[in-house]
């Protein structure tokens, strides 16, 4: 399954460990919109090629 995680925040350690063990199990991408330059054209695109979108905040 592929996944994408969408952060909106820095994660906290409890967060970045959920994605973490999420991400050993599946194929996923993460993406960090907190961070200056964030492509969003891009993100949508993978927003549509993903199976399944996690979205935090």
């Amino acid at each position: 399954m592929n996944t994408l995680h969408i952060l909106k925040s820095e994660p906290d350690e409890l967060t970045r460990y959920i994605v973490d063990a999420d991400c050993r199990d599946n194929n996923c991408q993460t993406v960090e919109t907190f961070k200056p330059g964030t492509d969003w054209e891009k993100i949508v695109e993978q927003i549509f090629e993903a199976d399944k979108v996690i979205c935090w905040w």
